[in-house]
């Protein structure tokens, strides 16, 4: 269930590269949806 939609959201909090993280909800949205879409891609 954590596949859906937390999983993806983690890749969007503060790290090394991004001290600040993403805080703008469309582009966490669009990088939920891109990672739904390649693990959808990946299961065929």
């Amino acid at each position: 269930k954590s596949l859906e939609r937390f999983q993806p959201f983690v890749a969007c909090l503060p790290g090394r590269d991004r001290p600040a993280g993403i805080t703008d909800r469309a582009t966490i949205e669009a990088e939920i949806q891109r990672f739904q879409a390649e693990r959808a891609r990946q299961e065929r």
